[in-house]
């Protein structure tokens, strides 16, 4: 076991990570209480604590959960007090674990230097093993991570995202240089601010897509956000739809009993509720909240149209598209604004309208945005009356979300390429032959930059 003390009353994290066992963790406390924990979480035999220090020295052990398993193991801590924020100089790393690990604790600040680019920054000074490879690795539940290293001799690294679905950085290097490595720490979004972990060791020692192993890939303390939009009684317009105000409800509903997103961060707008200025302000309120981590959903079932676009919107056609809400349309060019004011990891904009196809290139316009349109922009979508939906992508959406899509392979993991998939089995199943006033409706699908293995939702 090793001793630690931390600042009393700040809140410490403790890890033991091994590849060759399954580690038990053992803190005792100053006042004589033993914390223990073996499984961090389902299917991770990794081990971690979380408390809150109090004054005196802390003994941290770890031991195997079968007696006489032998190994190396990472014993790792974050928080405490030991670092907060700010230029920190190569001490502050923690003593390399019995694997040759070198780890910093830190927080990026508003108090922090700011980059050429606005972006706050910590600098570290890193020695690595001469003429050896050696891994970088940088890792954080707060903000999306940029790393940046330069070696001895001026040479540039940097990278944002270590692998698809993954917001942690890291630098492979071939062959370490004598002297020191520059490092620094800043975040790819402007103004994010929060606790990270610096990690540096031999080469092949640190995991690829990320530096805590068996961690799924969407961020641990992500949340789900969704809109869900569905109108069925058309004021005055003798053009009422059977089941869209219901599609809006059994979605949210199904997102809830999943376990995928919680009812505090869903917004409902059915009918009389699904006025312009409602969206606008259900948007509002998602984007006030949304964080880089997070995921949102926005769904719409009900009329769609289409009007002459005004000269500067960019329509090869001319005509921009409409969702017909209570009062009044929502054009695509505004739908694109709405998108733009969110900040999240993933936003899926899924809509089941005429003529719905036309948003895809005002919405699916930056990477992290993933388009599921009924119809193209000149064709119309039908009732799908056989599943008692209003329109057939809400219910495949729906059963698809439901963990029905999660097939290739079945990990409890549903990825953007996985319910595309679904959905283009399910169209050309039932809906292959639907054709309305001339056209046959098709499902339209852009994924824009987000890669068919990137993660949308994670099941328990």
């Amino acid at each position: 076991g090793v001793e630690r003390q931390f600042v009393p009353g700040s809140r410490v994290h403790v890890e033991a990570r091994s590849g060759d066992f399954d580690p038990v963790l053992y803190v005792r406390t100053p006042s004589g209480e033993t914390l223990e924990n073996d499984d961090a979480h389902p299917g991770d035999l990794n081990s971690a604590l979380d408390f809150l220090a109090e004054a005196g020295t802390y003994r941290l052990i770890v031991s195997s959960y079968s007696p006489g398993d032998p190994g190396g193991y990472e014993l790792l801590t974050r928080g405490g007090g030991a670092v907060t924020g700010g230029a920190q100089p190569a001490p502050a790393a923690s003593p390399a674990a019995p694997s040759g690990i070198q780890t910093i604790e830190g927080t990026l600040a508003a108090s922090d230097p700011r980059l050429a680019n606005g972006h706050f920054s910590d600098q570290h000074e890193l020695s690595l093993e001469p003429g050896d490879p050696a891994s970088i690795r940088l890792t954080s539940d707060a903000f999306d991570t940029y790393l940046l290293v330069e070696s001895p001799s001026g040479r540039h690294f940097e990278n944002d995202d270590l692998a698809s679905g993954t917001y942690d950085s890291g630098v492979d290097i071939p062959a370490a240089e004598a002297g020191v490595y520059r490092v620094t720490v800043t975040s790819y979004g402007d103004g994010e601010t929060g606790a990270y972990r610096l990690l540096a060791g031999p080469g092949g020692t640190l995991p690829g897509p990320s530096p805590v192993g068996g961690t799924p890939l969407i961020p641990a303390g992500s949340q789900s956000y969704g809109i869900f939009v569905g109108i069925s009684d058309y004021p005055g317009m003798g053009s009422d739809l059977p089941e869209c105000a219901n599609d809006a409800i059994k979605l949210a509903e199904t997102l809830r009993e999943r376990g995928l997103m919680g009812q505090p961060n869903q917004v409902v707008l059915t009918d009389a509720q699904a006025t312009t200025a409602n969206v606008r302000q259900a948007f509002q309120q998602v984007a006030a909240r949304l964080g880089p981590r997070d995921t949102f959903v926005f769904f719409y079932s009900g009329h769609g149209g289409r009007e002459r676009g005004s000269q500067q919107a960019l329509e090869i056609d001319g005509q921009d598209e409409t969702l017909v809400l209570y009062d009044g349309t929502l054009l695509d060019d505004e739908m694109g604004r709405l998108f733009d004011g969110l900040n999240g990891r993933l936003s899926v904009l899924a809509l089941d309208a005429c003529f719905s196809g036309g948003f895809a290139k005002d919405v699916i316009t930056r990477p992290g945005r993933i388009g599921l349109f009924s119809s193209e922009e000149d064709v119309l979508s039908s009732v799908a009356s056989q599943f008692q939906a209003g329109g057939f992508l809400s219910h495949f959406l729906r059963v698809g979300m439901s963990g029905e899509a999660d097939a290739a392979p079945r990990d409890s993991v549903l990825t953007a390429g996985e319910l595309a998939h679904y959905m283009f089995n399910q169209f050309g199943t039932h809906v292959r032959d639907v054709n309305l006033a001339g056209a046959f409706q098709h499902l339209v699908v852009d994924r824009g930059a987000v890669s068919s293995d990137f993660p949308v939702f994670a099941y328990e």
